[in-house]
């Protein structure tokens, strides 16, 4: 009952904050965050899940990438919604989340998650980002989800004038990837 009811919340809050979103009323409230905190809370909180599927979960914080200037509930929300997603299509081999300066950008922080999942065919990944949006139906039916992780993902990592993609290949994995300013602009 627990389980089915925290799913429930997750559906429930997902369709909210979609909503909130999509009508512009979304706020974030970014702050000088601590990256190594946020990446300890959401390795925490996905450690079961990726231990359940008999995969490992790593994280990587590389020399200079200490801080980000960023919503630190709404940049765990996006971790979690990579990570839970790489986790749900990874049957073996594992999942990593990092981040690192960026090399184009003093001022950039570059965050990666990468799996050793099933991939995204490239036919699908230009639609990937939208709401209700799965790759392929089948992997719906057989790994659950709503489609809407990725889409408030793009869209919270775009409210803090970030930019959002991937790199995928079938059968071998996927790597989705943002960028968030270490510093608030000046």
């Amino acid at each position: 009952a627990r389980t089915s009811a925290n799913y429930l919340l997750r559906i429930i809050n997902d369709l909210l904050d979609i909503s909130k979103l999509e009508a512009g009323k979304m706020t974030i409230s970014p702050e000088q965050t601590k990256v190594a905190e946020i990446f300890e809370e959401v390795h925490s909180t996905m450690t079961d899940l990726a231990s359940s599927k008999g995969i490992e979960l790593l994280k990587e914080i590389k020399p200079g990438a200490n801080d980000v200037y960023a919503d630190p509930v709404k940049l765990g929300q996006i971790l979690v919604n990579l990570v839970g997603n790489a986790i749900k299509f990874t049957e073996q081999g594992g999942v990593t989340f990092r981040v690192s300066p960026d090399t184009d950008n003093d001022n950039t922080l570059h965050f990666e998650v990468q799996d050793t999942g099933i991939g995204i065919p490239e036919s699908s990944q230009a639609l990937i980002f939208e709401s209700f949006r799965q790759a392929d139906g089948s992997h719906t039916r057989k790994h659950g989800g709503t489609g809407l992780g990725l889409a408030i993902s793009k869209e919270l990592v775009e409210l803090h004038g970030g930019e959002i993609g991937l790199k995928s290949v079938e059968g071998v994995g996927t790597t989705f990837y943002f960028k968030l300013l270490r510093s608030e602009p000046s």
